[in-house]
């Protein structure tokens, strides 16, 4: 019996739950037609990067002293792209920078899509992963908490 093959076009911008179907082309058995072939995407986690929809996240881990100077930051896309930002403002933890169109293709149906590379892309959202120190002895603990006191006071002042 004469196995054959299938070659499968991936069109940029498809992704997890995306389904192709072939009918005709699938198991064949004796006596029957043969059976639709169907294609399930899935998506196979990367170590960097999460996809939410078009859109990639990545999360960025900067030192705590980073994080309070706010000065230019690099880091790689998924495609290997080296970005340099400057953040003018302290980055906390609820900080993120939104990357217009450095994120995942969107799916183009046009048959030439492909062919022409004619597609949009999602954004790439930069969270931070503020890494706070996890020793500090008594001494450095009062300095800093004597510090951390008269900022809220200056801002409760401002406000």
């Amino acid at each position: 019996m004469d196995i054959g093959q299938k070659t499968i076009y991936v069109k940029p911008g498809m992704g997890p739950g995306t389904e192709l179907t072939f009918p005709g082309e699938g198991n064949i058995r004796a006596n029957s037609a043969p059976s639709t072939l169907v294609i399930q995407f899935k998506q196979t986690p990367h170590d960097k990067f999460k996809r939410f929809g078009d859109n990639l996240i990545l999360e960025h881990q900067i030192s705590l002293m980073d994080a309070l100077n706010a000065g230019p930051l690099s880091f790689q896309t998924l495609e290997g792209e080296r970005i340099e930002l400057s953040i003018d403002s302290v980055i906390t933890p609820d900080t993120f920078q939104v990357i217009a169109g450095k994120g995942m293709p969107k799916l183009n149906n046009d048959p030439l899509g492909p062919i022409k590379r004619d597609f949009g892309k999602g954004n790439l959202i930069l969270k931070f992963d503020v890494q706070f120190p996890t020793d500090l002895n008594e001494s450095k603990k009062n300095q800093l908490t004597e510090l951390l006191d008269e900022i809220a006071e200056e801002n409760a002042i401002m406000v």
